[in-house]
């Protein structure tokens, strides 16, 4: 194992919860300035689960930047257990379904490949050609269907028509996070640009459809964490080309 790649994995994670901290402290603050606001709840088992899983994914995320350190995706598939963990608290079965068995695969998927390919040292970051930009765009679209039809007939019960924005959202976010994960396993930088579709879906989810100030700012948060790393990675190949 390279040393200098465990060194950055172990610097982003004091990274990360560096900046956590400094964010619950800020939250800390409003929260008592104006006690209408609720923020923080660590007496929920399942906000100090989901917190500790954005610590360790914000780490995960600003390793990953780096596209020659697949160590990173070690802390993707504890955040991914954490966060099915939470999700089974919650009761969506969906979701921990989701994060175990479709997001540790492709996770456990990039370690191999990124390691192959950092030792070889042949792939780096590149964009989707443009048939396969399209293909992705299509699926993403189907994905977002399927996750509307499952939510109607399955989750909600309800009827096709009822509910389509918090669907709709909902769908972007699923349907952004699995093409995200699933193209960093071959380093395209579209990856990042699903990131950024699903920080941004994730923002607006937490002001409509679940009305939670603290998921909103966390999505604002890793919006910012994931444009870091989409810099980076196109900063990268530019590099790369020279």
């Amino acid at each position: 194992m390279n040393k200098l790649l465990f060194k950055e994995l172990f610097f982003n994670l004091l990274l990360s919860l560096i900046l956590f901290n400094g964010l619950i402290a800020i939250l800390f603050i409003i929260e008592n300035l104006w006690p209408s606001i609720s923020l923080l709840n660590f007496s929920s088992y399942e906000f100090v689960v989901g917190i500790i899983a954005s610590i360790i994914g914000v780490g995960y995320v600003l390793t990953i930047r780096n596209p020659q350190n697949y160590l990173g995706f070690y802390m993707g598939i504890l955040m991914s257990l954490l966060l099915s963990l939470q999700f089974y608290m919650k009761g969506l079965f969906d979701l921990t379904i989701l994060y175990l068995f479709v997001f540790i695969p492709f996770q456990i998927f990039s370690i191999y490949s990124w390691r192959t390919t950092t030792n070889t040292q042949i792939a780096k970051p590149e964009f989707l050609s443009a048939k396969k930009g399209v293909v992705s765009i299509i699926v993403f679209i189907l994905l977002i269907i399927g996750d509307y039809l499952f939510a109607s007939y399955f989750v909600n019960h309800d009827a096709l028509w009822q509910g389509i924005s918090n669907k709709c959202i909902n769908g972007i976010v699923i349907s952004a996070s699995i093409l995200a994960n699933f193209w960093l396993i071959y380093k395209k930088i579209d990856a990042w640009i699903y990131w950024i579709i699903y920080s941004v879906a994730g923002i607006i989810q937490g002001i409509v459809v679940l009305h939670n100030p603290f998921n909103t700012i966390l999505f604002v948060f890793f919006l910012f964490i994931n444009s870091i790393a989409a810099y980076s990675w196109i900063k990268n190949r530019e590099n790369a080309k020279k």
